[in-house]
């Protein structure tokens, strides 16, 4: 008999988590690349991101079906992917079957009544076949509600926290969008072209990838944050840009329910926001803090809880998908502060020259982004698992080269 739903979606949650957060804590303690800048982060070192994106990786890897799937399929299979007692009952018919199949070849019966026989056997056991795959995928269809949920959760965090600068921020960006006739949100369109171009033609490669899926992953590897910043209003503007088109544009090819939920969730955290802006900036640091040491790793693993790379059958060869998918992950990384700051120089913006600030837009929460777009993007059914797990290990790099890509901007502005 299967599970309630709430009782198994409810024991996913009670494993993946003290999981991912485990490791999360484990990791950065270890000193592990991401950290945030000026010490441990809040709660006594549980508020890196790099340990948080990393441990939820390892945890989604040992809780996944490379792992606990082989060390203990039948609990992998009841709690991560749904109808064992329909996969019950589809083995024994199927072991009756080939039974009958065998004391039939037994006899001296033509070939012809074998091969009816068989025909036969195959129809009796295709309402199993169906009611198997049916238990499936409305396991696996609740299991992602839970996780966009989950996301959707991260989402209204995330931009509570990012739609919290001060009134003389968002007066600063206005003058700059005014004063540089609106050269700001060109430059945040600019970059977003910049960004997506080596994107969208890397990922043309990939196998599957056509129309709004493509457009979709090219979307979930580019869209950068924005960090407000009275110091850099002009590039604070352009992100913030760059940022609003990416979404729309991810929003008009997502058209699903999921997508409607994690946006109306990220509308709720910027309406709190706005409502109790003094409120929300002296929580911004714990707030960091749950989403970097608890909602991201969470989300993580039981995102790829359920990616097996061994399962994948590609139709071309691996490298026509891994190699687009690595450019799209470092791209993700380095290219879209890369692009905002070319963007920014090309149409001379003086107080955004620097690659500090571009580099900050990234650093500001871009893996969040890409995480909950894929994942609402995944759930929807317009990209596959392969992507979902570019996405995932992109999430990773992000976070991990976070101290790296400052110093790098460093370096140049120097």
């Amino acid at each position: 008999m299967t599970d309630p739903t709430w009782a198994t979606l409810a024991i996913q949650l009670a494993i993946v988590a003290p999981v991912a957060m485990f490791f999360a804590w484990t990791l950065n303690h270890s000193g592990v690349p991401g950290r945030r800048s000026g010490g441990t982060g809040g709660w006594g070192g549980w508020g890196g991101w790099g340990g948080g994106a990393l441990g939820g990786l390892i945890a989604a890897i040992l809780l996944g079906p490379a792992v606990l799937g082989r060390a203990a399929p039948e609990f992998h299979t009841r709690i991560f992917t749904g109808g064992i007692a329909e996969s019950a009952a589809l083995n024994a018919a199927a072991d009756e079957v080939r039974a009958r199949l065998a004391a039939l070849r037994a006899t001296d019966v033509s070939d012809i009544a074998i091969t009816e026989a068989a025909r036969d056997a195959d129809a009796e056991l295709a309402p199993l076949r169906d009611a198997h795959l049916q238990a499936m995928q409305s396991h696996t269809t609740q299991s992602w509600w839970l996780i966009v949920a989950l996301a959707s959760l991260h989402a209204a965090m995330g931009v509570a926290t990012l739609f919290s600068p001060s009134a003389r921020v968002w007066s600063r960006a206005a003058r700059s969008l005014r004063d540089l006739r609106a050269r700001p949100a060109l430059a945040g369109v600019l970059a977003l072209c910049l960004a997506g171009a080596p994107v969208i033609l890397a990922l043309s490669f990939a196998p599957g990838l056509v129309g709004p899926s493509l457009i979709a992953a090219t979307i979930i590897f580019i869209v950068p944050a924005f960090a407000p910043s009275a110091h850099n209003p002009a590039s604070f503007a352009a992100a913030l840009t760059a940022y609003t088109v990416g979404v729309i544009l991810f929003f008009a090819v997502t058209p699903s329910v999921q997508m409607f939920t994690v946006a109306a969730f990220a509308c709720f955290g910027a309406m709190m926001s706005l409502g109790w802006p003094g409120l929300l900036r002296r929580a911004r640091r714990p707030i960091t803090s749950i989403m970097a040491s608890v909602t991201l790793p969470t989300l993580i693993a039981l995102a790829g809880v359920r990616i097996d790379p061994a399962a994948w059958t590609l139709t071309a060869p691996a490298s026509h998908f891994i190699i687009p998918m690595l450019i799209a992950i470092l791209w993700a990384s380095d290219g879209r502060w890369a692009a905002l700051h070319t963007a920014s120089r090309l149409l001379r913006m003086r107080d955004a020259s620097g690659w500090l600030p571009s580099a900050s837009h990234v650093n500001a929460g871009s893996s969040s982004i890409e995480l909950v777009l894929a994942i609402t993007a995944f759930a929807s059914g317009l990209l596959d698992e392969r992507v979902l797990a570019a996405a995932l290990v992109g999430v990773v790099v992000i976070e991990m080269t976070r101290d790296l890509r400052t110093s790098i901007a460093r370096m140049l502005d120097g």
